[in-house]
Formats: C-alpha cells, sequence, structure tokens
C-alpha cells in the first residue's frame, strides 16, 4: 500500500514540476531571449526599421524585427535571418550590400522613391525610403 502511495505521489511531482516549468517559460516568453521564445511557431510578421529619408551616396542601415503569432518579439539570435529585396523599378536608386540577414545596409545612389521587400517564411514587409 505505502509503495503505491508513494509511486502516485512520485507521479504528481513531475506533473506540478512540468506545468510548473510551462508556465514560467510562457510568463518569460517575449521578456528574455532565453526560457520564454523557444516555441514561437516561426516568424509571423516583420517591422523594418530605418531610415525614411537619405541622400544620394549614403549608406543607411535597416533592420528587421521579427514578432510571433502573439505578437510577442523574437530575440532568439539567429531566429529573424529574413530575404530583402529591391523592387524593378528602385534597382536604379538603391543598392542592397547584402540579401539577407536581420540587419542590412544600403547605398543610396539616384534621387527617386524606393522600395524595399523583407520576407521570411509567411511574414513580409515593405518599407520605403525617399532619395534627395
Amino acid at each position: 500500500m505505502s509503495k503505491k502511495i508513494a509511486v502516485v505521489s512520485a507521479l504528481m511531482f513531475v506533473a506540478v514540476l512540468f506545468s510548473g516549468c510551462a508556465f514560467i517559460a510562457e510568463k518569460t516568453r517575449g521578456k528574455t531571449g532565453v526560457g520564454g521564445g523557444l516555441v514561437t511557431g516561426g516568424v509571423a510578421s516583420l517591422a523594418v526599421t530605418g531610415p525614411t529619408r537619405g541622400s544620394v551616396g549614403e549608406v543607411v542601415t535597416f533592420e528587421a524585427k521579427g514578432y510571433d503569432s502573439r505578437q510577442a518579439r523574437i530575440k532568439r539570435p539567429g531566429a529573424v535571418n529574413p530575404d530583402w529585396t529591391v523592387d524593378d523599378d528602385s534597382k536604379l536608386l538603391i543598392k542592397l550590400n547584402s540579401s539577407k540577414g536581420s540587419k542590412i545596409t544600403a547605398q543610396l545612389l539616384a534621387p527617386g522613391s524606393a522600395t524595399i521587400r523583407v520576407k521570411q517564411d509567411k511574414a513580409d514587409s515593405i518599407t520605403t525610403i525617399v532619395i534627395q
């Protein structure tokens, strides 16, 4: 009888321990790069930060920030690694120094309005920069 009670008690302890760990991971998700945020379901949306205006000859930096389906920012290193492209109409206006990564630089070549597209998995975003 006491052996059965010990086994049931041990199983209940393990169940409570797992529940507690899952609760802590959910609470820290989006607040740290560790613990929470490990299970994000991938990048659901992207937000691009960078200048909206620039001058010919200037080198500018753009950064993509990824968010999961619950709109919690993904902070895990390497998880946000989108592809960057320039619209055909903008290829004479701006040159991307890289086509992949969370942060890129671009050289502004000629006056006009250039459109940059960022895509990873289901997520995509568009940003525009006016070059003077």
